[in-house]
């Protein structure tokens, strides 16, 4: 298993029972996993001039990465490979640290990273120049430290997947995560009671106005696809219904269509109900009359479908009985274009 280790700081550790750097990292795999209460060995140099340059100092670190994956050394004081930690001269060009890891613990060490050590460390520094400090150097030294720990805070936030302000790219939780993720629609069939924040991942429900029209089907076998209905019947002979619903935009949506014989079955139980979030809405409902209210030429409770019955007929429903039945293409009666929704994500 290759490994990867994320660099995410190094900071000065100075006192007088002790001298090195304190270094945190992360160890993961190639594919981002978090190496956790894993033993690993590291080879940590420090080169002097450039990325290939010199190299001033050497050690390795055997240690054990906690539950986060995160381990701490000190640099300094590991097992010296070469030179002398503390005959490094910070002072006199710059310093890169060269960082090697072998994840079985063992000493097939692979690169992980050469950086810039943009602070060298001041009291580290200051064991080797004179107490005659240039006080703008000292300052630019602050700034630089300043800024990097601007960088290091880039690693810290909530790393709780399912808490509402989750950050994808935090590598150690900072004890910030709160709420919860869900559907807050109480409307919905996935409705979360205990969600705060909703996440877009509510199932459409009949009466929802989405997707250019209201939903009149939702198809239980995948809760995120369905039907929705335009705003307004159309009465004419079919083939008029027919190139209506074929033209219209409405809504931002040109997809608009006439329903087949199965999908007027699919919707036509449940009528009443969309009748009433339609009416409520100061939208067209659909004609729930019976032969009444009617034309010349037909029903208005009749409504076309775009289902053939031969080149000259076509398929109606009739919603006062709930049958269908095939009717010459010239006869007149209602109809109510549709269209499709499909709100899978990978759709």
């Amino acid at each position: 298993m290759k490994a990867i280790l994320l660099f995410l700081t190094f900071t000065v550790s100075f006192s007088f029972a002790q001298t090195g750097i304190n270094y945190q990292g992360a160890a993961t795999d190639s594919d981002g996993a978090k190496l956790v209460d894993q033993n690993i060995s590291l080879r940590i140099s420090v080169l002097q001039g450039g990325v290939d340059g010199t190299t001033s100092y050497s050690e390795t670190h055997n240690t054990t990465t906690d539950q986060f994956g995160l381990f701490n050394v000190v640099i300094g004081q590991g097992e010296v490979v070469s030179g002398t930690f503390d005959s490094i001269s910070w002072g006199a060009d710059a310093h890169f640290l060269k960082v090697e890891l072998d994840a079985s613990g063992g000493s097939d060490y692979s690169l992980v990273s050469t950086t810039q050590m943009m602070s060298v460390p001041y009291a580290l520094y200051a064991e080797n120049v004179s107490l005659s400090v240039d006080l703008d150097s000292l300052i630019n030294s602050v700034e630089e430290l300043k800024s990097d720990m601007n960088i290091i805070t880039q690693f810290f936030g909530c790393t709780e997947p399912t808490a509402c302000n989750f950050d994808e790219n935090a590598v150690i939780d900072d004890g910030t995560c709160e709420g919860l993720i869900g559907c807050t629609d109480s409307n919905s069939s996935n409705y979360n009671p205990n969600a705060t924040c909703d996440d877009q991942s509510c199932n459409p429900y009949v009466g929802q106005f989405i997707e250019g029209g209201m939903v009149i089907f939702v198809d239980v076998s995948g809760p995120k696809t369905g039907l929705v209905c335009s705003y307004n019947n159309y009465f004419g002979n079919w083939t008029s219904c027919y190139d209506y619903a074929e033209s219209l935009t409405e809504n931002g949506y040109d997809d608009w269509r006439l329903p087949t014989k199965e999908e007027l079955a699919n919707f036509v139980g449940d009528l009443n109900t969309i009748n009433t979030f339609l009416s409520t809405a100061g939208i067209e409902t659909f004609n729930l009359n019976d032969c009444q209210t009617y034309t010349e030429y037909g029903c208005l409770n009749h409504y076309w479908s775009s289902t053939q019955c031969n080149s000259t007929t076509k398929w109606f429903l009739s919603i006062a009985t709930n049958s269908t039945n095939c009717r010459s293409n010239e006869y007149q009666m209602n109809s109510r274009p549709i269209r499709y929704f499909d709100l899978n994500e990978d759709h």
